[in-house]
């Protein structure tokens, strides 16, 4: 039983990754005929904006962690819906640090096709990401009540 918590972050995890593999599969064509210097330019902006998303995460994080005594989350903690938060976080920030380490090896080796990798786990990632910050808003919108 203690397995169920796991299902819904895996199951957007999974979700999340067909679409980057469609994304990369529809647009490989493309990414592989990219000049250098386009794929070191994206690279350094996806570099940065995932950088600064990790930031915002950990600043989250550290919100929520510092409410634990507000009434809300003693309930998320009781029914489990903290675990499935923080859960999906740490699953959150490990893709942005892996794609910002993919992107700073685009960066380093000339590899199309690993660029082409890094854009579907871009892909991925900001799908992810979507699910993870819209329940950080659901919680932060309900504090207040």
């Amino acid at each position: 039983m203690k397995l169920k918590k796991y299902i819904e972050p895996v199951t957007w995890l999974l979700i999340s990754s067909f679409c980057g593999c469609v994304v990369c599969y529809f647009t490989y064509p493309h990414l592989i005929t990219m000049s250098l210097t386009d794929q070191r330019d994206v690279g350094k902006v996806i570099i940065s904006l995932f950088g600064t998303f990790l930031g915002f995460l950990f600043t989250l994080l550290a919100i929520i962690a510092s409410l634990s005594s507000h009434q809300l989350i003693k309930n998320m903690t009781v029914t489990g819906h903290y675990t499935n938060l923080m859960l999906s976080s740490k699953i959150l920030s490990s893709l942005l640090f892996t794609v910002i380490a993919t992107y700073l090896a685009t960066l380093f080796f000339i590899a199309p096709q690993l660029f082409a990798w890094a854009t579907s786990l871009t892909v991925l990632t900001m799908a992810f990401g979507c699910r993870t910050i819209y329940k950080f808003f659901l919680v932060l919108n309900n504090l207040h009540s």
